[in-house]
């Protein structure tokens, strides 16, 4: 009998209402504006050419990839910001260390390049900016315009093809001789020589207790006058908990809860009360981890084949018991493969097998070699990697992942709209 180890993972869905933190945004509530504006709200463009200016490139659209409301703004001639003049004022760390978190996204780099321009997206934090002038980084004295500001650099760059990206920035006071705040999305910088007459620590321990203007530099690629960066989920938070790098042993498979976490998918079928799916998707990483494991065993004990089943089943709820199997899949890796996933493989998804909201369910993951079964010590490998999810619907259009009783991150559903003539009936946006 084959020694299994078993990993039990599921996502817990909440649908939720929209954040009622202070200075978060989502334009849900912001009226549809597609012809373009120099301002909407406490958002402005500002062009710090020689003439600084407020050119008309601002509108609020529908998110065609889920319908819901985002903030877009256009490049025009000379440095262009899109700027939020007061709804992220003053003292960022009253409550100690936080995060100013985002979804981000380059819509379009003006021009038709193959392939697209890569971008690292500019964010900026201000202190005295003063929109009818233009920018002046020269000199560090309280002259300059603003009087201090920072950006943030990114570690990844970015295409138009590259998704909504949430990205969230490490605010916290520093001590002398420290470096700028930094975190797995990037690091601060000083602005030019915008430090308000102080030295770098003190002027980023001033600005973050003092922030008169945020900006997302909307000139993203440098090569024309024509880039679009659109905006979503804006908020102060606090950051995103970072769990510890998993240790893992050479006789048991480099699985963790939080490397199956990005393997699944919240796929829904249509509008929130509809059934949605819970979607395989393999990670390169998780490709990676499982071909060097598999010729680890191949290279230490003779296994040729690592091989995964997988169960979704519905239970009877939260920590419940088994009540049926929904859908059962196999594949495999084999030794020196090179990454492939044998059996090519892509479910939850079998027609008629959809999962349903107000419903709880799990997923269980079996892992075991072909042979040579002594390649694992099943009495060390069994960690509980136990995972539940369920969908609850409500009036919001926004679901909550939560894993471990703990927010990972939102997924906005498509909205429902009536159809004239039939009140019963309705359609996709």
């Amino acid at each position: 009998m084959k020694k299994v180890i078993f990993a039990a993972i599921g996502l817990l869905l909440l649908v939720s209402s929209s954040n009622s933190q202070n200075n978060c945004q989502d334009f849900e509530t912001s009226p549809i504006n597609n012809s373009s504006v120099s301002s909407t709200g406490n958002w402005v463009m500002y062009n710090s050419g020689s003439s600084a200016s407020s050119p008309t490139k601002i509108k609020i659209q529908n998110n065609a990839a889920n319908g819901t409301k985002v903030i877009t703004a256009a490049d025009t001639g000379g440095a262009t910001f899109l700027i939020n003049t007061s709804d992220y004022n003053g003292n960022w760390v009253k409550n100690g260390a936080t995060c100013f978190c985002f979804d981000l996204k380059l819509i379009s780099d003006g021009g038709t390049y193959s392939p697209p321009l890569q971008v690292r997206h500019g964010i900026y934090i201000f202190q005295n900016l003063v929109r009818s002038n233009p920018l002046n980084l020269t000199v560090n004295s309280t002259s300059t315009n603003p009087t201090i500001g920072f950006g943030f650099r990114l570690n990844n760059t970015y295409d138009e093809n590259t998704p909504w990206q949430n990205i969230c920035l490490p605010i916290h006071t520093i001590q002398a001789g420290d470096p700028l705040p930094s975190n797995s999305y990037g690091e601060w910088k000083k602005y030019g020589n915008a430090l308000g007459g102080l030295s770098e620590t003190a002027a980023w321990n001033n600005i973050i207790q003092n922030v008169t203007d945020i900006g997302f530099f909307v000139d993203a690629t440098g090569n024309n006058q024509s880039e679009i960066i659109g905006l979503d989920n804006l908020c102060l938070q606090p950051c995103p908990s970072v769990e510890p790098d998993p240790v893992f042993d050479p006789c048991c498979p480099p699985l963790s809860k939080e490397s199956m976490i990005d393997l699944f998918v919240h796929t829904p079928m249509g509008n929130i009360t509809d059934p949605y799916r819970i979607e395989f998707v393999p990670t390169q990483n998780f490709k990676n981890l499982m071909q060097a494991y598999t010729d680890l065993l191949k290279l230490t004990c003779g296994a040729s084949e690592l091989h995964f089943s997988w169960n979704l089943d519905e239970i009877s709820g939260f920590n419940g018991s088994w009540i049926k199997n929904i859908e059962k899949e196999y594949f495999h890796f084999v030794a020196n493969g090179n990454g492939v996933i044998q059996n090519n493989p892509s479910f939850f998804n079998d027609p008629g097998k959809e999962c349903n909201p107000g419903t709880y369910y799990r997923i269980n993951v079996g892992v075991y070699p072909n042979d040579k079964l002594e390649c694992f010590e099943a009495g060390k490998c069994s960690a509980d990697l136990s995972f539940e999810y369920y969908v609850q619907v409500n009036k919001s259009r926004t679901a909550k992942l939560i894993i471990n009783g703990m927010p990972h991150k939102t997924i906005k559903m498509k909205k429902r709209q009536k159809v004239r003539g039939n009140k019963n009936l309705n359609r996709r946006n």
